[in-house]
């Protein structure tokens, strides 16, 4: 047998929140240590969580913030970084970086570039969304002049995807999650303590960034018909983002404020989700929810929007309920309906886990990247 060359592969991604990017990109990376065959740096344009977990698994991480250097000083700092280690895959995520990494390939001849693409375009206005467009403009000729293969997290994204750059460079691996980093470290009846809820509240639950995608305004509102039917149940939201104070302020209006947690951003969410009664996602659209797969692995009924990837998860009345978006009697008669016969979740319960554990896992989703790299590599493998 021949000997097996390696791959040396340079991520390149923000890493300035921990969301769904930067929990995929860490779990992924974590996946891919367990082939030897492959050499994998970061480089990550602003530290935090992301940057202290790939540390943990030993990953090399070089900081270049982008908040004390423009554009051209990002590039020509990529550029020197790319040019000293002669890689073979540069793999970008989200625009700016696709743009940077664009540009600082043709500056240094790595041999291919491929980009994840772990969710759509959040639509937004003024300044905001001009300059939006102008990156989604550029975006969209780097991937098609520069890009081999751009990767989507769900037949959705795969789909449009295709529609604008051709089929044969888009393919689908679906996000994974971290089975052993997810095992709770407190107890449910521990975390409804520190919410300040006894044993017998009914407790829903959502987790993701407070921003227009997501849809808070329409549970909050379906909120109002759950708990004026179910007087023990409570909502926390998980996250942080722009329209907190907002959604705050709906809250109250609502009359909403004794049964409504915000609980702000934290990196681990296992907890929470582990004491949740039910998991709800109103969102307006979804790549595939890292959160969502998160709850069915821990067995928690989940209600989400039949927008994006959220049906390639949730299979009606089998892993969970679907409801259209922006409906918020159909959301609160979904969940009313979980809380009015638990004993119904108990196959979706079951379901969900079994779905995650056979197509959303970490060791799924990194064997199908690394075979990604070695065909664009051009090694056998022997």
């Amino acid at each position: 047998m021949g000997t097996v060359k390696t791959i040396r592969v340079c991520h390149l991604a923000s890493g300035d929140l921990w969301a769904g990017a930067e929990v995929q990109l860490a779990t992924l990376i974590a996946g891919l240590t367990k082939f030897h065959d492959l050499r994998l740096s970061v480089i990550l344009l602003n530290s935090g969580v992301l940057a202290e977990r790939l540390r943990e698994l030993d990953i090399p991480v070089t900081i270049l913030d982008e908040r004390s250097h423009n554009a051209a000083q990002l590039l020509l700092r990529i550029r020197r970084i790319l040019a000293n280690e002669r890689f073979d895959i540069l793999h970008t995520h989200r625009y700016k970086e696709n743009i940077l990494g664009g540009l600082a390939r043709i500056m240094t001849g790595v041999p291919h570039q491929i980009r994840t693409v772990h969710g759509l375009a959040e639509p937004s206005t003024g300044f905001k969304g001009v300059k939006s467009r102008v990156y989604r403009l550029f975006d969209a000729i780097v991937t098609r002049t520069r890009i081999d293969m751009s990767i989507a997290v769900s037949c959705d994204i795969e789909r449009q995807l295709s529609a604008q750059f051709g089929p044969e460079r888009v393919i689908m691996i679906h996000n994974g999650i971290d089975g052993e980093r997810l095992q709770p470290t407190a107890s449910p009846a521990d975390i409804r303590k520190r919410l300040g809820l006894s044993a017998d509240h009914k407790l829903i639950g959502s987790v993701g960034r407070l921003t227009p995608v997501k849809g808070y305004q329409y549970l909050l509102g379906a909120f109002r018909t759950i708990a004026a039917n179910h007087p023990d149940a409570r909502l926390v939201l998980v996250g942080d983002g722009p329209e907190r104070a907002a959604l705050e302020s709906l809250t109250a209006e609502y009359g909403l404020d004794k049964k409504v947690v915000f609980y702000g951003f934290t990196p681990d969410v296992g907890d929470i989700l582990a004491a949740l009664d039910v998991f709800v996602l109103s969102s307006l659209h979804e790549g595939i929810s890292i959160s969502l797969l998160e709850s069915l692995a821990l067995g928690i009924p989940s209600v989400v929007t039949n927008v994006g990837g959220n049906p390639e998860v949730i299979r009606h009345n089998d892993t969970g309920l679907l409801v259209p978006p922006m409906d918020e009697s159909a959301l609160a008669s979904a969940v009313g309906s979980i809380l009015d016969n638990p004993g119904r979740t108990t196959m979706m319960r079951e379901a969900g886990r079994i779905l995650v554990a056979s197509e959303f896992s970490k060791a799924a989703m990194a064997t199908r990247v690394h075979t990604l790299y070695r065909r664009l590599a051009d090694f056998s493998g022997a």
